[in-house]
């Protein structure tokens, strides 16, 4: 059961909740490619932009769910704005 959209689960509690996820090919991080923590955060943060885009989606509180690779590419978006 994915908590976050089951109907059961957060949109009972939390009926206007509007979850995105953004996902990355972990292969890629350990590569030997240009991707880096940067990349990744500049991708979300394009995420964010175009999903946010009338005043009322801007005013609305943003709450960030992070582990592992996710939770650096968090701090580096925190370190980037």
């Amino acid at each position: 059961v994915n908590w976050l959209s089951d109907p059961s689960c957060l949109p009972r509690d939390i009926s206007n909740a509007r979850v995105l996820s953004l996902g990355y090919k972990l292969t890629s991080y350990f590569s030997r490619s240009d991707s880096d923590v940067r990349d990744f955060a500049s991708e979300l943060l394009s995420a964010l932009r175009a999903s946010r885009t009338s005043q009322m989606e801007r005013q609305r509180p943003i709450m960030f769910m992070c582990d592992s690779l996710g939770g650096l590419v968090f701090n580096q978006v925190r370190a980037s704005t």
